[in-house]
């Protein structure tokens, strides 16, 4: 769905615990493919992973740092 309707120059955060590669090999084509866009030149992709102890939710996102990892070479900047 968000392939659909992604935007040129839209940043996609991917905010979930998901399998090493996941986003290169899965989303990023799913969402070339539905965007008809090129990750990186037309959309910027980027992903944080989901840790989230039950209960804290709110405190855990407003007060934990977080590593955000990106693709391509603008992402490395």
């Amino acid at each position: 769905m968000i392939g659909k309707d992604l935007i040129k120059g839209t940043l996609v955060v991917i905010c979930s615990t998901i399998p090493p590669k996941t986003m290169h090999n899965k989303i990023k084509p799913l969402l070339e493919n539905f965007s008809n866009m090129s990750a990186e030149n037309d959309f910027s992709l980027a992903y944080v992973s989901g840790r989230i102890a039950s209960g804290r939710a709110l405190k855990e996102l407003m007060e934990s740092p977080s590593l955000i990892g990106g693709t391509g070479s603008r992402a490395q900047k």
